[in-house]
């Protein structure tokens, strides 16, 4: 199946916020190199400040974060933009299953993307997500 690049124009919008730089960087340049338009903050606290209403279709934080976790990252964004559909990206699904569903009861599992994740998966995962209408709308 050949993909459609979107125009410049029509180009999805992620922004994506994790607190290593590599991992941010990588998932930047990559996600670019698919025709996705990435802006990319290292730190929480400034994703949240330089936040704007209806400009993502989709937001993917990493959880463990300093300052600012990406759950708590995920209520204060949705507080803003009910509409933006958001993805946990972590090393460590597994230690924050208990906590996520404490949380937030009514989401599930299939907000997570498990790192490391190859290109082709994170691309995968996201035109699922993009896919999906009523995801990470709720809360």
């Amino acid at each position: 199946m050949i993909q459609k690049m979107p125009s410049t124009t029509e180009k999805t919008k992620i922004l994506i916020v994790d607190d290593e730089h590599d991992i941010a960087n990588s998932l930047k340049k990559g996600l670019e190199s698919r025709g996705y338009a990435i802006d990319v903050f290292i730190d929480p606290q400034e994703a949240l400040e330089n936040y704007k209403v209806g400009k993502y279709d989709l937001c993917i934080f990493d959880i463990r974060m300093p300052n600012m976790n990406g759950f708590q990252l995920y209520v204060e964004i949705k507080k803003l933009d009910r509409n933006v559909k958001i993805c946990f990206c972590t090393a460590h699904e597994s230690e924050y299953h208990e906590e996520f569903h404490k949380a937030f009861p009514e989401l599930d599992e299939k907000y997570f993307i498990s790192k490391p994740a190859t290109l082709t998966q994170l691309v995968t995962r996201i035109e699922k997500e993009l896919e999906n209408g009523s995801s990470g709308q709720h809360y």
